[in-house]
């Protein structure tokens, strides 16, 4: 019987940073999802300033993987970010409650962003809204990089900047609030110990499949097609680090799902995988909104 366990996290948010994981090929993404259902969101705890360390998964870090349940189609959301720090003055943690959620209109999605951060363990996060019908970025929020954490060093840096992050918060929710936002289904992707590989549960009836160069999207029941994309764009180029050096190289794939069935809405977020150059090698992550046919 196969053991599916959920990715170890890399930085206090970065599902594994949504994903940087240590395994034979290192997997790097994150975005914001919380059970409201996502994985572009929440962060465990940490009491102390996080390591760069992070540990393969293994099959006793157990977690069954499950299909996402289904949010009722006019469920409201009441996205919420927020910013909260321990005892520690490294302990910080980006909340996203949620997230993803598609505005009533259908044309909008809203997701707490994360990207890498270098394996170092440090939360980061940014308010990213996409335009479903043209597949953009209508708007990112830059709310706490991994570097600007990393480059405070004293009390007074730390005050400083958890203040302009507190104030970038507020600028955020004044974005959130001025859309009529709905719950949708979200998932992230699972690690199957005994494929070697991850896999995505399906979310809301929909099964996503990144092969080749197409992103499909399927009706779990009936395999009708509701979403047949072109992938080339996400096959990055090699990227060389020098003399003697093996040049980085990456692999897309699906790393989470959000589905508003009755929007006919899906967010997609592209990860890579990192195939040669190891953990030198750090590779963007890229938030996708579509429409799914009817």
């Amino acid at each position: 019987m196969r053991s599916r366990v959920r990715v170890p996290s890399a930085w206090a948010l970065a599902l594994c940073a949504l994903f940087a994981c240590s395994k034979p090929a290192k997997h790097v993404a994150e975005a914001g999802v919380t059970p409201s259902a996502s994985p572009v969101g929440d962060e465990p705890d940490a009491s102390t300033r996080p390591t760069a360390t992070s540990s393969p998964p293994t099959a006793s870090s157990s977690a069954t993987a499950q299909q996402a349940p289904s949010a009722g189609p006019d469920a409201p959301a009441s996205p919420q970010l927020e910013l909260r720090t321990g005892a520690s003055p490294y302990d910080w943690r980006l909340d996203a409650r949620g997230l993803p959620a598609v505005s009533t209109d259908g044309r909008r999605v809203a997701v707490l962003l994360r990207d890498h951060d270098g394996m170092r363990g440090f939360p980061n996060g940014a308010l990213v809204i996409l335009d479903v019908d043209r597949d953009k970025v209508v708007s990112k929020t830059p709310l706490l990089s991994s570097d600007e954490l990393a480059k405070a060093l004293t009390p007074p840096q730390l005050a400083a900047l958890e203040a302009k992050v507190r104030a970038r918060l507020a600028r955020a929710e004044v974005l959130v609030a001025a859309v009529t936002w709905t719950k949708s289904a979200a998932a992230e992707h699972v690690w199957d110990a005994d494929a070697g590989a991850f896999s995505l549960p399906d979310v809301a009836g929909v099964a996503a499949r990144l092969v080749g160069e197409r992103l499909r999207l399927t009706d779990a029941t009936t395999s009708r097609v509701l979403l047949d994309q072109d992938a080339r764009p996400w096959q990055l180029p090699e990227i060389p680090l020098g003399p003697g050096l093996t040049p980085c190289a990456f692999s897309p794939e699906v790393a989470a799902l959000a589905v508003d069935r009755a929007r006919r809405v899906a967010f997609v977020l592209v990860a890579q995988t990192v195939t040669r150059g190891g953990d030198t090698c750090d590779a963007p992550v890229a938030p996708h909104a579509f429409r799914l046919a009817p």
